[in-house]
Order: C-alpha cells, then sequence, then structure tokens
C-alpha cells in the first residue's frame, strides 16, 4: 500500500500560532513539488514522504563544475571543528494494524545555509528531538564559515533533466514564496542582466527560461560595448546575515536544538545529541571539511577559492557579464544586490587553491570590471575610487569531482551515515532540493534499520 501525506494533514509539527503562519506556506510547496520515497513502516503498509537535504553556502563566485554546474562556496580547511552535527529522533507511525512507532536519532553536519535548511525540513517531515551541533554558527564571521560571506542569487546552471535540476525547481519555488511572503527571510525579487562577449551558444536553451518571470534577450541596443548578447529577467537575490539568522531562528520555534562543538572524526557525532542519548544516524554535511573528516575523508573534493568585494554602493539590480575583456582565466565579472541594506557583491574569482587570502591586486581587477558592467555604481567620471568599501572576503567552496555526495553508508561498528556535501557555490540556490534528497536518505536508512 503506497500513501502520499500532503502538506495539509502533515501531523504532530506542535507550531505555535506565529510560526506556523510563517512556514506552512513554504511547506506547503516543498511537499508538493519533492519526489516521494517509500519508507518500510510495517509487514503490510509503505509511507511516501518527502526528504530534504543540509547544504552550504556560496562564496564570491561560480566556476564550472565536472558535472555541468558552477561551484563556489567552502570553509577553510584547517580546523574540522567548523562543522555542524545535528541529531534527531523521528517517529514513525506504521501503518500495519497492533505495530508500535520506530524512534530514530540523527545526526547532520554543517553550519552552512543547507546543513539549517536540512534541519528544518526533517523537523517538517515529522522528525523530532533535533540538535544541531557547530563550531561557527550564523551571526560569526570567520574564514571556516562561509556562507555569511556568499554572494547569493539565483541562476541555475544544472543540466536540464537532471537531478540537480530538480533541486533547483524545489528551492525556486520555496525562496521565490518567501520572497513574496516573509520579508524577515532576507530575500528579494530583483532583475538579472547578464551580458556575452562569446558566441551565443547552449546557453540560450536555459530550461529555467520558462519558470522565471520577464525572461528575454536584450536588443542590440541594450548591449555593454563588446558583447554580442545579453539576456534578462526576473530572479531573487539573498543577504546571508538575515537569512541564515532567520533560519536558525525558524529552527528554535520549532523546538532544534543548537550547541558548539568541535570534531576530527564522525564518530563523535554519535555522541552529541543533546538528549545524552546516542544517535541511530549522522548526517554528514561538513562542506569541505569532508574531505579531511576523520573516518569519511573524501578525496574527490577539492577547495575552489573565490573572493569578492562588499560596498555600499547601490547597482539597482544584477549585473553579469562574461568573455572577452569582462573575463580573464579563474575571473568573472558580476554584480549582486544584498537585499535590505545589505550592501552590494562584487565578484568574482575561482581558483583551485586552500590559500584563505585576500588578493588586493585581484580586488582592483574585480571593482574595475564591476564599474563597466553596472556603471551607475559610481557617479559619472568616478572610477573605483568612488567604492565605498565595507570589506574583502574570501570563501573556499567544496568543489566535488563529479557533483555533491548525497548517499547513505554503513561506517565499521554499525554506524550509519547520510552523506550531504559537495555543493559547491550553489548551496543557497538548491538548499531545499538537496535538503529533500537527503532526507530521502534518511528514510532509506530507517528502511534498512526496521527490516
Amino acid at each position: 500500500m503506497r500513501l502520499r501525506f500532503p502538506s495539509s494533514k502533515i501531523q504532530n509539527l506542535n507550531w505555535t500560532a506565529e510560526t506556523a503562519q510563517l512556514l506552512v506556506p513554504t511547506m506547503r510547496t516543498v511537499f508538493e513539488l519533492t519526489h516521494e520515497v517509500d519508507i518500510e513502516t510495517g509487514t503490510k503498509g509503505k509511507t511516501k514522504e518527502p526528504i530534504l537535504h543540509l547544504g552550504r553556502s556560496d562564496p564570491a563566485r561560480t566556476e564550472p563544475a565536472n558535472d555541468g554546474r558552477e561551484v563556489s562556496g567552502s570553509i577553510d580547511p584547517s580546523d574540522a571543528g567548523s562543522q555542524i552535527i545535528t541529531h534527531c529522533r523521528r517517529r514513525v507511525r506504521r501503518l500495519a494494524s497492533g505495530s508500535t512507532p520506530i524512534s530514530l536519532q540523527r545526526s547532520e553536519n554543517s553550519a552552512g545555509v543547507v546543513g539549517l535548511t536540512t534541519a528544518l525540513v526533517l523537523q517538517r517531515a515529522g522528525y523530532e528531538n533535533i540538535t544541531v551541533v557547530a563550531k561557527h554558527m550564523p551571526g560569526d564571521r570567520d574564514i571556516e564559515y562561509t556562507s555569511p560571506w556568499a554572494a547569493v542569487n539565483y541562476a541555475p546552471v544544472s543540466v536540464k533533466g537532471s537531478v540537480a535540476e530538480e533541486w533547483d525547481r524545489i528551492s525556486w519555488a520555496e525562496f521565490w514564496k518567501l520572497a513574496h511572503e516573509t520579508p524577515q527571510a532576507g530575500i528579494k525579487i530583483s532583475k538579472k542582466t547578464t551580458y556575452y562577449a562569446t558566441d551565443e551558444g547552449e546557453v540560450k536553451s536555459d530550461w529555467y527560461r520558462e519558470m522565471v518571470p520577464n525572461y528575454r534577450f536584450l536588443d542590440k541596443s541594450e548591449l555593454l560595448p563588446d558583447t554580442k548578447w545579453g539576456r534578462q529577467h526576473d530572479t531573487f537575490c539573498i543577504d546571508p546575515a538575515i537569512y541564515l539568522p532567520y533560519l536558525k531562528i525558524t529552527c528554535l520555534s520549532h523546538g532544534i536544538h543548537f550547541k558548539r562543538g568541535n570534531l576530527s572524526h564522525i564518530s563523535e557525532a554519535f555522541d552529541l545529541h543533546h538528549s545524552l542519548e546516542r544517535a541511530t544516524v549522522v548526517v554528514n554535511c561538513t562542506g569541505i571539511m569532508a574531505s579531511k573528516l576523520g573516518g569519511v575523508a573524501d578525496d574527490k573534493l577539492e577547495p575552489t577559492k573565490g573572493q569578492l568585494v562588499l560596498v555600499r554602493n547601490e547597482s539597482h539590480g544584477m549585473f553579469g557579464a562574461a568573455g572577452g575583456k569582462y573575463s580573464s582565466p579563474g575571473e568573472h565579472s558580476y554584480v549582486i544586490t544584498r537585499p535590505f541594506g545589505g550592501g552590494t557583491a562584487l565578484g568574482g574569482s575561482s581558483h583551485k587553491t586552500w590559500d584563505p587570502s585576500i588578493d588586493m591586486e585581484l580586488s582592483k581587477r574585480i571593482m574595475q570590471r564591476a564599474i563597466q558592467i553596472c556603471p551607475q555604481l559610481v557617479k559619472p567620471g568616478e572610477g573605483i575610487e568612488g567604492l565605498d568599501v565595507i570589506h574583502h572576503s574570501v570563501g573556499l567552496r567544496p568543489t566535488r569531482v563529479g557533483g555533491p555526495r548525497i548517499e547513505w553508508e554503513a561506517l565499521p561498528g554499525n554506524l550509519m551515515v547520510v552523506h550531504n556535501y559537495g555543493a559547491g557555490g550553489f548551496g543557497f540556490q538548491s538548499s531545499w532540493g538537496m535538503a529533500n534528497a537527503a532526507l530521502t536518505q534518511v528514510d532509506k536508512v530507517l528502511q534498512a534499520s526496521a527490516m
């Protein structure tokens, strides 16, 4: 027997009136859009429930990955303690007559956007007693914690028909609804204009053309010098300084626990639940640190350094340019708004290195290109001296060969781990979809454990 539980019938969430009013619309979107996963819950029945996943944040810029996506965002490898662990216990009602509930505890690693999103989605799906453990929390500023430094907008690079497209579609629906209904989340709708100095290529076949509003190609009169074509559409931009605390506060309002922690081995996560009980499942969302975390080190992960400049100047939109004088090896041009007074992020770069230092010559080139693609940043006749710099920042994106890892495995000692990392530079824009994918893997662990 196969059942589907629409959002209107989800029980045991125990929301307050305020949090219910805040999150029910976004919950409905996730439950309606995500794929279903069978979970063995009794001798005769199966329940289908959506699943979700933890992700990471995007830093300065993006870079093509092996799976056809662009990547950016990560943490510094110097300390494995920058990861987050989340433990949760889930109660699943059996469908078979006379059966008893199943109890599951789980942990998640990652203080970034995907980890927080996953914790929230798991709670929505019926998981209880979730504990998020991290060295760095929203509000912190540290090179190890990439999410706060990200330049965030929605610009899919996923391949049509791929699982990554599904992640992006699910996330779009969530963010679009938040932008319209929840201003305290720090998300705003804005137009994005992108110019290309290269031939049209395949980019004009973007799968999301029919999804984002007001998608159009630019007239020749609208193009920048030395560019051949361009496009414009409505999308969203996010201020991480608002959105990350919003996610944490929302988690807290739903009974999710937070604590500081510092891990060197994945096995330590099983003993960090706030109840002091041993976790049954650990969800590993350690980002770039998954390459060094004891017990689960992944040699397919590599850092991609991104650098940006945050300024107080207003851009009145988002802009990007590719090719010709607007790009060079490892360097690209974009201007992304951080809404509600968060400033404007100028970028960016992508280099394969662990070096966390800021290259001021690179910053100079970034600012020069930003003025070229968005002259209104400064007064007429001004150069980069007209930019009011807030700070320069660097992030190390968790780029993974072959794309993100979202799967479960059993480690020695019957330690059950669900992996959800390697989002590179699309941690924000794929966070809700990846969280659903991770949730699916948790349910598979539950199914295997029930056999």
